[in-house]
Order: C-alpha cells, then structure tokens, then sequence
C-alpha cells in the first residue's frame, strides 16, 4: 500500500477485523510505500493511521483493497491431428493416430491454464488477449483413451476446471482385411469367382473380413472404385457402382481404423470381364441320317441345337479349334427347321442360328427301353449299368413301325433270327438265344427301313455275372465291432449271429475291400456267420468265423464247501475252470465246470475251521472272472487259550486266544467267574467276578463262532488272603512223673512237650514261645524288656 502522512509518522494497516496488516514510515516527503503481510485480494476494506513520534494517532483512513474474481472456467474446444494420413481437427470423443495432438480452447485473457491428461499435469500455457490458448503435447501419449482437463488459477490461487475432453490414441495399424469371395451374381451363370475366370459381372460382388467399424476400402491400380464399413460382425461386402470395363481387373483392399491407420493391402484374384455376346454359330454339315451336326463357332461357348418346339437335341462345347460337333436324339431325318443356340463360356448369348435338317426320311434312331432279367431269385427291370446274373436277358425299345431292328453288343451284330420287326405301335423286343458270357455288354440299336438305315440308338449297358463272390481273409477287430475281409467288388456282405439276428452290413469297395460295424460289438468268443451277394444278386457260400473272447466270465456261483471240507461245488461258465485258493492265494484244487456249468473241484486239504475260501473262473481265452468267496464250515475246536495270567490282585485275567473266540472262566465246579471276547489279535483281558485271591485254580476256555469248545486251560490265582489264625488243642508232657494233656496254665517238667492243634489245611504254622526271667513276676510284668520271645 502507498500514501502519504506526516513526515517521519509510523504508518499503521489494518484489516477489517483489526489485525495489523501492514507498518511502515513515511519518508522525509511524508510518502510511504508498505509491504502488506498477506495479500487482500478480496475487496477488503482496510484502516489506515499515522502516528508521530510523540505519540500522537490521528484520524483513520481506509481503502479497499482489489476485488479478483474467480477466473472464467476455461475449455479445451479442439485437438489439431497433424499425423497422416488423417489430419485436421479433432472434436471429443474423436479417434485420431497423433499421440502428440495439440490442444486449443478458450478462457480469460491472461490466466494461466494448467493441462491435465489422465489427471497428471504435463504442462501450461497463458491464454491469449482474444481469449484462446493453445497447447502442444511433446511427450507420446499411450495407445487407449486420454482424458484431458485445463485448469485456470488466478493471482489468488483460485481455480476452475474445463469439462473432460477424450481422444482415443491409435498408432497400431490394422490388419490387412480378408477377401473371401467376389462373386458373379448376374447373368446365367453366377456363383464364386477363381483367379482368372472369366465372367459376364461387370459389377461382381466383393465380401470379406475386417475389424468392425473400419473403413474397407477397394483400389484397382491407383484408382479407388469404392468403400464399405465393416459391421459389427467383422463383415463386409461392395458392389461397384461403376460397371468394370472389360478384361482383366485384379484390386487391391486396405482397411483403415477410426484413427486413420491403415492397413496393409491384400491382393484379390484376377478376373476377366467379358461383357460381349459371340457371334452366331455357323452350320457346316448336317448329316444325312440325322443324327449330327458340325460348324464352328468361338471357342469354349456351347452350342446346344432345338426343335420347332423348343425339344432340346443335343449340344456340346467348342473346341479351341472352333469346332463342335453335335449328337442329335432323336435323328432329325424329315427336313425340320432346327435351331443353334449359342452362349459364351461366361454366359453371354450370341444370336441363334436356323437351319434345316436332314430329308432323308431314314427311320427314326430306335430306343432301348428296357432290359429285363428273368432269370435267377432276382428279377425284374434293369437299369443302365446294373449287373445281372441273367445271361439271356430281354431288350426291348421303340423304333418306327415296321423298321427291321440290328442289335450290336459291344460294337458286334448279334444274331437275331428271325428278324426283329418292330410292330404297329413301333414296338420291338430281343432275346438272346445264346448265353452271353460275363463281363460288361454295351447294346446298341439301329432301324433299317426301305430309304436306309437310321443311326444308333444310345446304348444300354449291363454286366453279366454268373459266378458267386466268394469271402476271403475274414477278421474280427481285437474290440469286436468291426469285420474286414475281400470280396467281389460291390457286393453286399451281411454278418449275422448265431440266432439270425443281424449285426451289421456293408458293401465291398472298387477294391474289393470291406470294413463293417458290428452292433452290439461281439467280444465274447460268439460264432459270426458271414454271407455275401455280389450285384448281380449271386449268393456266395456263407462263413462263419469266431468273435474274439475278450469277455471275462460271470463269477462262480452256487459256492457250497462239503460238509468234510475236501470238495467245493457250484456253477459257473460251460468249459471254464475253476480253481478254487485259500486266504494266502495259495491254490487248493480245481476243476473244469461241464456243459451245465456244474462242477465239483476236490481240495488238497480239507478245510473245516471256516476259512474263507476265494474261487475265480478262467475260460478257454484266459479271460478270467471275478473272485467269488465261500466260508468253509468250522467243525474245529480252536487250540486252548495260552499264556493265561490272573492279575496280583486277583480282579482279572488275560491271555491268548482264538481270534474273536468267546473266553468263559470258571471255578474247576463251574461256577461262571467271567466271561468276553478275544481281540483280532487273539488277545483278552476280563474281569474275575468274585476276585480271585486265595490260591484257588480257574478254568479257561475259548469257543469259536461255530461254538466249538477248546480243551480247558488252567490258572492259579495269587493267594493275597491270610490264613484263620490257628487253635492249640493240647499240649501234651510225656515226662515222668506225671504224664498226659496239660491244661492252660499248668506246670510241667517237660521241657519238650508237645504242642497240637488245628489251621488251615496246608498251611505253615510256627510256634512262638514267649519265656519270662525267673525273677519276675510271672503273670503280671511290669518292666520293659523283662520278657523274650522265642521261634521254637
């Protein structure tokens, strides 16, 4: 802030809410010039005092400060490409190939615009006095969308923000697009077009393949003929708007992105176009008997010859000689007015040519109708080409009334006696009646009449076969589903089981070679028959072959252990052995099962103690079955219980026994003590119901799950019980003087007498003596350590 005041006075700035702001003197010229602490930038009105160096504060002044407002929101209204082939400005939203577009837009006059791309700051410019700015990017973009923002702060650091501005960057060129087809879609003939056909499209279809939403576009030479857009399904076709000139045209198609990107160009195949009619055909000679025509006309255009009617008559191809030579069916013998139609290789057709036909009056060219096979268990017509067993087949045909019928085969006159007359209605029938050999026979008919003889009818062609195809190198795949052999070319072959039903069919190739399916595959050793019929609806011999055996048989069943343990009988599949193990796989015997099925297979050793006992079924192939298991009966006591022991404190017993057998203990009376089951390991520990404490013995025993009963084994309980105490019946001196029983408390001058009574049986008594001094008192001692006792 700048004033003026007294000279020398201290200047004094204030802001609204009295905060110092601002201090400073006035110079020698009462001016002053005075730093502000903080910016007011916001129209503040501030407080100015003065105050000299006595002290002395004179009257305020204020002033308001500057008022910035918030800058204008600036926008970025373009991009500038200036990468080809595509330049020019961008709008939002737009693709472009410039990954260092620049960018333009509008804002205040003089603000500082900041450019933000995917939120980052990548640099700033000012905004002109016309209020535009401009922005060039220096750093690559990368390929995808870029979102762009510009940001206007003004003096006070206050900001605004431009709307988003989007561009897709795309550097990567497509690739190059695909031309499937380019079709003739006009015209006689129309389809798909190779490399250097010839076609009569001056505006043929293009089709193909691209990325959606690029741009196709066709070029011949330097010259563009037109674009397509691909669709959303890759898809694209043209049709020129421009018919193509005639002759070769070969193009080439690029595709270009939304970016201007373009791809590499493919190639198309070359076609001619041929737009021009040819010229008529020339007749050169027709012959006599009617039944051709020769000219010229241009090469590769077919020339195809009608009636009055508009009957067709024949036609053929133009050789590049410019020849043809036509066939006509029937002969035109009677001066008709015919007529040669021509048409191009491409399909353009030339104007007709009219000419007469042949006034011989030689009879019509006779028909082959039919030929019939009468002989043989098929029968009936035949078609052109079909074989057949009938060695002296019927013809028969048309051919005009009255005209005399020759018959060639394979080029030769048959014999026909007597002569083949066609009748009334021009109809004639033949009969060899000689046997015509096998093989191939190609009849042909002609009709002679008093003016000549007509020409020869199309041919009907059959092949005579009398011999039966015969089946050889038959096998069966190693899965059952499918019989190869050789046979007659053509013929049918048909397998069937052993019940007639059938499995499968199929017909020999030119080779002679079959492969058929069979249905349901045959796997288990089953008897095929194989028959065979060739063409000519000959039978040959039928064979039989064998499936192979890939199937295993049925598990034993039936399983019966004899009651001895030396046999196991049962049923299982006719002529399959049966071998019959024990636990260890150890084999005990086996058998071949009879036609029944039935067998009995003897043991090497007897099995009575329940064993499990595994028996399987091997048929002849080495199929062999699933396991079928057996117990064996159990008429065996299990071996007496081993290492039994009664616990010290008599409550309970353990031992060894038979695997799950039932353990009972009992007193030698059998009085039940206890009572369980051995372990899987044979092993028990049970309790002894009462305790077992006084020496006595136990019984024990173990029965299996056949209730068979072991030998007893015996145990000795601990004897932890003391024994009653004993009685001394009597005491008895035997020294004289006086002699016999002593009572209690008696005298005795035996110094050895001899004590009897009664204990427990068994039992060790001891005798204690207890001997007192002779100067004491003798029944009632009153000092300590005045007696003894003594074991005597």
């Amino acid at each position: 802030m700048s004033g003026e005041a007294e000279a020398g006075s201290t200047i004094t700035i204030k802001d609204p809410s009295g905060n110092v702001v601002g201090e400073g003197k006035a110079d020698s010229d009462g001016k002053f010039s005075i730093d502000l602490t903080a910016p007011q930038l916001s129209g503040e009105q501030l407080t100015v005092t003065a105050t000299d160096d006595a002290g002395n504060t004179g009257p305020s002044a204020t002033i308001d400060a500057p008022n910035i407002p918030l800058p204008d929101t600036p926008a970025i209204t373009a991009a500038i490409d200036d990468a080809a082939p595509l330049t020019g400005t961008l709008s939002n939203n737009q693709f472009t190939n410039d990954n260092t577009p620049t960018l333009e837009g509008t804002g205040s006059a003089g603000t500082v615009i900041h450019i933000y791309a995917n939120g980052q700051e990548i640099g700033s410019t000012t905004v002109d006095s016309s209020g535009n700015w401009h922005f060039a990017i220096t750093s690559a973009l990368a390929d995808g969308e870029n979102h762009f923002t510009a940001i206007a702060t003004n003096v006070k650091g206050e900001s605004s923000e431009s709307a988003r501005f989007t561009l897709t960057i795309d550097t990567l060129s497509p690739d190059a697009p695909r031309v499937e087809v380019i079709a003739d879609n006009t015209g006689l003939l129309t389809g798909p077009l190779q490399n250097n056909d010839r076609t009569d499209e001056a505006k043929p279809l293009f089709s193909g393949q691209g990325e959606a939403g690029n741009t196709i576009t066709i070029k011949e030479g330097s010259t563009v003929i037109g674009s397509a857009t691909v669709d959303e399904h890759g898809r694209w076709t043209f049709t020129p708007t421009t018919p193509l000139s005639d002759g070769e045209h070969t193009f080439t198609v690029e595709q270009s992105d939304k970016a201007g990107n373009v791809s590499r160009v493919t190639t198309t195949p070359t076609i001619i176009v041929d737009t021009t009619p040819p010229d008529a055909a020339i007749i050169d000679n027709v012959a006599k008997d009617g039944t051709t025509v020769s000219g010229t006309a241009e090469a590769g255009s077919t020339v195809s010859i009608y009636d009055p009617a508009g009957n067709y008559l024949g036609s053929t191809i133009t050789g590049e000689n410019n020849h043809f030579s036509i066939t006509l069916n029937p002969a035109q013998t009677h001066g008709e007015r015919l007529e040669a139609r021509i048409q191009d290789a491409v399909g353009n057709i030339g104007p007709a040519t009219e000419f007469t036909a042949s006034d011989s009056q030689y009879p019509a060219q006779p028909t082959i109708l039919t030929v019939t096979d009468d002989a043989g268990t098929v029968t009936g017509l035949l078609k052109n080409g079909d074989a057949t067993d009938d060695n002296r087949p019927t013809l028969s045909g048309t051919a005009e009334p009255g005209s005399t019928i020759s018959i060639n085969d394979n080029g030769f006159p048959v014999p026909t006696f007597p002569p083949i007359v066609a009748d009334a209605d021009g109809k004639w029938s033949f009969t060899p009646s000689l046997a015509l050999a096998d093989g191939d026979h190609v009849f042909t008919a002609t009709a002679t009449n008093d003016r000549g003889t007509s020409g020869q009818s199309v041919s009907f062609t059959i092949d005579i076969d009398t011999q039966p195809p015969v089946l050889e190198g038959l096998a069966v795949s190693d899965v059952g589903d499918r019989l190869t052999g050789t046979t007659e070319a053509g013929s049918t072959v048909v397998i069937k089981d052993s019940l007639g039903n059938t499995l499968g069919s199929g017909t020999a190739g030119d080779d002679g070679t079959f492969s058929i399916g069979i249905s349901p595959a045959k796997i288990n050793g089953e008897t095929l028959s194989i028959s065979v019929t060739d063409k000519a609806a000959n039978s040959g011999p039928v064979e039989t072959l064998n499936a192979p055996d890939k199937t295993a048989p049925a598990a034993p069943n039936g399983l019966i252990v004899a009651t001895d343990g030396l046999s196991v009988s049962g049923q299982a599949e006719a002529g399959a052995t049966v071998t019959i193990r024990d636990s260890s796989n150890t084999v005990l015997g086996s058998a071949v099962a009879n036609g029944n099925g039935q067998f009995i297979v003897p043991l090497n050793t007897a099995q009575t103690n329940g064993q499990a006992l595994i028996a399987t079924a091997t048929d002849v192939a080495k199929n062999e079955s699933a396991a079928a298991t057996v117990i064996a009966p159990d008429s065996t006591a299990p071996e007496m219980p081993k290492n039994v022991v009664i616990s010290e404190d008599g409550t309970s017993i353990s031992g060894t026994a038979e695997p799950g057998s039932a353990i009972t203990i009992a007193t030698p009376d059998g009085t039940p003590l206890g009572s369980g089951k051995a372990d899987g390991e044979g092993h028990f520990t049970l309790p002894l119901v009462p305790a077992q404490t006084n020496g006595e013995q136990v019984t024990v025993t173990a029965t299996d799950s056949a209730n068979n009963v072991s030998p007893p084994t015996t145990a000795q309980a601990p004897d932890i019980t003391a024994p009653d105490k004993p009685i001394i019946t009597q005491v008895l001196d035997d020294v004289e003087s006086f002699t016999g029983p002593l009572v209690n408390g008696q005298t005795t001058n035996d110094n050895r007498p001899t004590l009897s009574g009664t204990a427990e049986a068994g039992a060790r008594v001891e005798i204690l003596i207890t001997v007192f001094r002779w100067d004491s008192p003798r029944y009632s001692p009153t000092a300590p350590g005045r007696l003894r006792r003594r074991k005597i």
